[in-house]
């Protein structure tokens, strides 16, 4: 069942739910000369972040918050102090509070290994096509999987490097 509860900041104006939707609520705003009333709405998210995170603007001058850190906002608290939101699933798009958490930067990048995420550093690719070492070496170095490496090699990904 879809909960919805008041953004921080934005009380009265703007709602977010355990599942990741975001929606404006009804209001009534003074214009020069007489009250005029606005129809709450859902928000489609604007766009994607460079790490895949969907964003929403919030208000007329906002640049976008991402939804996850809205979703953890209001329903958890403020983040502490050098904690990350991590996604459970490994889907940075999937914002439902049951897959967020809290925890370190450490963990979240165990994480994005564990679910196959992690960039190569473009400096690395051309050792790892030389064969110098074999392709279990350079996943568990990297924390990838031997497919990824296999696929580097073939240039399947990384061509351009």
């Amino acid at each position: 069942m879809e909960r919805w509860k008041d953004i921080p900041g934005y009380e009265g104006q703007y709602q977010v739910s355990n599942q990741g939707n975001v929606r404006s609520l009804d209001r009534t705003i003074w214009c020069k000369t007489h009250y005029r009333k606005y129809k709450g709405y859902p928000l489609a998210p604007g766009k994607f972040t460079k790490q895949g995170h969907l964003s929403i603007p919030l208000g007329k001058k906002s640049h976008g918050r991402c939804v996850h850190e809205l979703v953890m906002l209001a329903f958890v608290g403020p983040r502490p102090l050098k904690s990350d939101i991590c996604h459970v699933n490994g889907n940075a798009s999937d914002n439902r509070l049951c897959n967020l958490r809290y925890d370190t930067r450490s963990e979240n990048n165990k994480d994005v290994a564990r679910h196959g995420r992690r960039k190569i550093p473009a400096r690395l690719i051309p050792q790892i096509r030389s064969r110098e070492h074999t392709g279990v070496y350079w996943a568990k170095r990297l924390l990838v999987s031997q497919s990824l490496i296999s696929a580097i090699r073939n240039k399947r990904l990384y061509s351009h490097v």
